[in-house]
């Protein structure tokens, strides 16, 4: 496995699928680097473009459950952390059971990330409220039947007084999620359930956190968590990482599909499925495009949903009415715009 994290770093590629070049050893390739899809399928909420390439795990090491960083050589898993850390978020890749599904976009799972008492207790506790309403799309709350048809338990203020029982549940997920993350993700505004924006790229807060219900034939069709720009740019922040935590174990149906990555997630009681809606920068990565599939007969599935969320870095504004005036002025002496000026240089260099 010493090799993977060494060609992610230096752009090897090692296969693609589908090609007959490979050499006798392709059987034991670790990485998959293939072009991105770049027709997203119909519904889907593509904001960000078709991206270059796609890195997968090989099928085998995907068969076996993952690939297990703790295995890797310091210099590849110090490779692997900087590409995280630069293009998306710090993660730990310490934490006991973590497990890698794929390169870029990074996805990671952790297995017993959470207690199976913790688990069931969180689903009763939902079950018991009373409070499940049909789920929303996007962080808009708007309903749409054909997209998404689970039903949701939003943990408010009102839901915490009414079900106390699930706070000290929440608060060991959160301190989970912490030990994950790290102390950048800020939970306190949790205690009080209100969502606080994040002010700057920096700052890593969690959206008010949601237990998802499927039942039998119930899905959600693709879709990215990732808001479009104009909706980021409105919000003042961007979802910057998804975390599920599976609360009940799903043998057939339920998946979590990813529809450019060609792999799903099954449902398993108490494992962690974490994942990039959108880059360092804001803008929101089409390749995480996902589906929940249709919980099959005699199932259900019970997911608990996390969103967090960072500023947009701040971009310099440009005063457009006083730069058209500057090359007006330029044009009427005979001069030379500081734009054209600009251009100019450029071309003597």
């Amino acid at each position: 496995n010493m090799a993977m994290f060494r060609a992610v770093l230096q752009s090897t590629v090692c296969s693609r699928p589908g090609s007959s070049s490979s050499s006798s050893s392709s059987s034991r390739t670790l990485v998959t680097r293939i072009p991105a899809v770049a027709t997203p399928p119909a519904g889907a909420n593509a904001t960000s473009g078709p991206p270059t390439e796609i890195v997968r795990i090989s099928p085998q090491l995907l068969e076996a459950g993952g690939l297990d960083p703790s295995k890797e050589a310091q210099q590849n898993l110090a490779a692997f952390s900087e590409m995280l850390q630069k293009g998306f978020l710090p993660v730990n890749l310490g934490v006991p059971g973590l497990r890698v599904q794929n390169i870029d976009p990074p996805v990671l799972t952790v297995e017993q990330f959470l207690p199976a008492e913790v688990c069931d207790a969180l689903r009763d506790a939902a079950q018991a409220s009373g409070r499940m309403k049909a789920s929303g799309v996007g962080g808009t709350g708007d309903l749409q039947d054909d997209i998404r048809t689970s039903s949701t338990l939003a943990i408010t203020k009102e839901v915490l007084e009414h079900c106390p029982q699930i706070k000290p549940l929440l608060q060991q997920l959160l301190d989970r999620a912490v030990q994950l993350l790290g102390d950048e993700l800020d939970t306190a505004a949790l205690s009080s359930m209100q969502f606080v924006r994040p002010a700057s790229p920096t700052q890593l807060a969690p959206e008010l956190p949601q237990i998802a219900h499927y039942q039998p034939g119930q899905h959600f069709l693709s879709h990215e968590d990732g808001f479009p720009s104009a909706v980021a740019l409105d919000k003042g922040y961007q979802r910057r990482a998804t975390l599920l935590v599976y609360l009940n174990d799903v043998a057939q149906g339920g998946a979590t599909q990813f529809d450019h990555l060609g792999f799903g997630v099954q449902p398993q009681r108490g494992k962690a499925l974490l994942f990039f809606p959108s880059f360092s920068g804001g803008k929101s990565d089409a390749r995480t495009l996902h589906t929940a599939d249709d919980a099959a007969e005699g199932t259900e599935k019970w997911v608990f949903q996390l969103w967090l969320c960072a500023g947009l870095p701040i971009r310099p504004k440009v005063d457009a009415a006083a730069m058209a005036a500057q090359q007006l002025a330029a044009a009427r002496k005979g001069g030379v715009s500081p734009q054209k000026a600009k251009r100019s240089n450029k071309k003597k260099r």
